[in-house]
């Protein structure tokens, strides 16, 4: 009996210690952005298999190139059980940010200001922008172009908030283009570059190739979680629907039913990664799931805009295991990261994702492939990785993880749009809906 007691007791200590943590993770209290350098392939397993057991460190970055950071948001009470356990590995290591709490704070505080003062400005690519004042710039240009724009609403969130698509040239038959952003909240440069897809369409002439499609883009698919940066946690992934106890939110990217919770996946309920209670629990997936569904035999590419690490992925997601049409997707990856770098310079790596970054189950990315859309792709943005404290270039475009400067956001998401126009081309070849290509996965 007393052996049975102590056990829940200590069950008990864990949970309260979890929701102290959880409380403290939303308020950044304490933490630092911890940057790990793994240089073998040893070192880089032997590091996710470690941050895999700890759900309480929030990974910002990962990836399993050799050579690359993994970067790491870390409480004050772990810190240095990390320093131990990466000096024990030989991994080295350094500081990125060691106020996350302030620099955050400080730079939601400064976007919050920029934004208000930009408020009677139309929106635009020199500040980032609310969701409000996204949706109200969709249905101006609703009414500006009549004919070729409608703004369609597939579902509220938990909060009740619409998920909104901006279609262009709707109901017209012609193939589909969809791209969706802001399944991650806090990757702010994701719902900005998506803005900027909308204008450049709308912008183009109407004999460009981009006309040549149906195109539906949703700036914003996790609208709680967005909001919920913008109102009080900058750093918020996830969506907010309650869960248990005081723990809210299901990762939006590991909640779809194609290999849902298989490897790669945490079911601590405060992991940052979290599935969720059941495969499709959230009602951003269910409405989204639903939406291409619908659309999938015209489907001829989906893309998904992230952040960071600067990569053009395929996939697949849930398996190293690699596609029957693994080379034709990344020959393709290949000429349009070569069209990013030819439009500015920046760098960016390809291949699948499982292969490039980490196994992830449950992913939109995966379930849209699943449904014989011939070409699915995912952009992780700028910046590759964090720069230090010192103010030491850590790479290309490096600053502070998602908090990319103003500064960069249209740089960032016309040199995304000078890949996308390659993987256009390259879906305007494939097989349309009324001849679809043979489901071959």
């Amino acid at each position: 009996m007393l052996l049975r007691a102590g056990f829940l007791v200590g069950i008990l200590a864990t949970v309260a210690t979890a929701a102290l943590s959880h409380t403290d993770s939303e308020q950044l209290d304490g933490r630092a952005l911890l940057q790990a350098t793994p240089r073998t392939g040893a070192q880089r397993l032997a590091l996710h298999e470690y941050l895999q057991s700890k759900p309480m460190l929030d990974v910002w970055f990962e990836t399993q190139v050799d050579g690359l950071p993994v970067e790491v948001s870390v409480p004050a009470d772990q810190r240095q059980e990390l320093a131990r356990f990466l000096a024990s590995q030989g991994i080295e290591h350094r500081v990125a940010i060691s106020d996350l709490h302030g620099f955050v704070n400080n730079q939601t505080l400064h976007a919050s200001t920029r934004a208000i003062e930009a408020d009677d400005e139309p929106l635009n690519w020199k500040n980032y922008f609310p969701l409000e004042k996204i949706y109200e710039w969709m249905d101006e240009l609703e009414k500006k172009n009549p004919d070729t724009v409608r703004v369609r609403s597939i579902g509220k969130s938990y909060e009740g908030r619409e998920t909104r698509a901006l279609v262009i040239n709707p109901d017209s038959g012609l193939p589909v283009v969809m791209v969706e952003a802001g399944i991650h909240a806090r990757e702010w440069i994701a719902h900005a570059a998506a803005t900027y897809f909308i204008d450049r369409i709308l912008g183009s002439d109407k004999n460009d190739i981009v006309r040549r499609f149906e195109w539906h883009v949703f700036p914003c698919v996790n609208p709680d979680g967005y909001v919920y940066t913008w109102k009080n946690n900058r750093s918020w992934r996830k969506t907010r629907s309650p869960q248990w106890l005081i723990f809210k939110g299901v990762d939006p990217n590991r909640n779809w039913p194609y290999h849902w919770k298989d490897e790669g996946t945490n079911t601590v309920v405060y992991s940052e990664h979290y599935a969720g209670p059941a495969a499709a629990s959230e009602p951003e997936t269910r409405n989204l799931m639903a939406y291409v569904d619908a659309l999938a035999p015209r489907m001829r590419l989906y893309l998904a805009l992230h952040a960071y690490g600067q990569m053009l992925m395929y996939p697949w997601s849930y398996t190293k295991a690699t596609t029957k049409r693994d080379t034709e997707m990344d020959e393709i990856a290949k000429k349009a990261v070569e069209a990013i770098k030819k439009k500015s310079g920046t760098e960016y790596l390809h291949g699948s994702i499982a292969n490039t970054i980490y196994t992830a189950t449950g992913s939109t990315i995966d379930y849209v492939y699943s449904k014989c859309v011939p070409y699915a792709y995912v952009f992780e943005m700028r910046p590759k990785f964090s720069s230090a404290d010192t103010g030491e270039d850590a790479g290309n475009h490096g600053t502070q993880g998602f908090i990319l400067p103003e500064e960069q956001i249209e740089d960032t998401a016309a040199e995304v749009w000078a890949g996308t126009l390659v993987l256009v081309q390259a879906a305007l070849g494939s097989p349309s809906g009324n001849n679809p290509r043979t489901c071959d996965l």
